[in-house]
């Protein structure tokens, strides 16, 4: 149980932190989780709804987090504009 959440926040923080490098954003280590804890959900969302293959393991986690914190890094500079 443990183990899985600290996980978790690795993942997070790896796509938070790939997608902050992609759209130019600069953030820091909680703001990087959240937003990729956060982009994993809306990734998972949009990929299923794509039929597009992912790899799967914690390479298919970071990059699936990393496509749905991009998402909503730009959704966030679009709203505040």
């Amino acid at each position: 149980m443990v183990l899985e959440v600290i996980l978790s926040l690795v993942i997070g923080a790896a796509s938070g932190y790939l997608a902050g490098i992609v759209m130019g954003s600069k953030r820091g280590l909680i703001t990087n989780i959240i937003v990729g804890l956060l982009g994993g959900v809306v990734g998972k969302f949009v990929l299923g709804l794509i039929p597009i293959p992912v790899l799967s393991g914690i390479p298919g986690a970071i990059i699936t987090g990393a496509i749905g914190a991009i998402i909503l890094t730009a959704l966030v500079k679009l709203i505040f504009k």
